[in-house]
């Protein structure tokens, strides 16, 4: 009996990433798009707080445990490398830890604005923070989240039998 409906396995019976797992984990890789857009357009991100809060490049720093998690999906298949394996089953972690860094960078690099609540640019940063803390919460708190990053296709069945050579 399966645990969860149909529609969240594949034809190999492997729950597929769910969609806001998708948007989590893109969401963690955000600062790279955040500086680069930066970089192609300043004066429009400098215009828009809560990113331009976000453009340092020291972030993508705390991006790197979700870029692997991105980047071990691809590698979710039958036979995968061990070492996706392994950052696949400790994903869920690994994404914690990228927001909670991401938030520990966040509260330190703009600590001036996050410490005055009269500063025209508190509530900007708030639902940087805020925005990230739900995102750890969810990931605590799923269980289809963890169950999906669990489950790594096993090594694939051999169905021929093996052909001796010629002698």
């Amino acid at each position: 009996m399966l645990k969860y409906s149909a529609h969240h396995y594949d034809e190999n019976l492997v729950l597929k990433v769910p969609a806001m797992l998708w948007l989590v984990i893109l969401y963690g890789i955000r600062h790279f798009f955040l500086v680069g857009a930066a970089a192609l357009m300043p004066m429009d991100i400098v215009t828009i707080p809560w990113i331009n809060f976000q453009t340092s490049p020291y972030f993508m720093l705390t991006d790197l445990p979700a870029a692997l998690v991105l980047f071990a999906i691809g590698h979710r298949v039958p036979d995968g490398l061990t070492f996706m394996r392994r950052v696949w089953t400790y994903g869920r972690w690994l994404l914690i830890a990228s927001y909670v860094a991401g938030i520990a960078l966040f509260a330190y690099l703009n600590q001036d604005v996050m410490t005055d609540p009269s500063s025209w640019d508190f509530p900007d940063g708030l639902f940087v923070v805020m925005m990230d803390f739900v995102i750890v919460a969810y990931l605590i708190r799923s269980e289809l989240v963890r169950d999906v990053l669990r489950d790594f296709p096993g090594p694939a069945k051999r169905t021929g039998k093996a052909s001796s050579s010629n002698s």
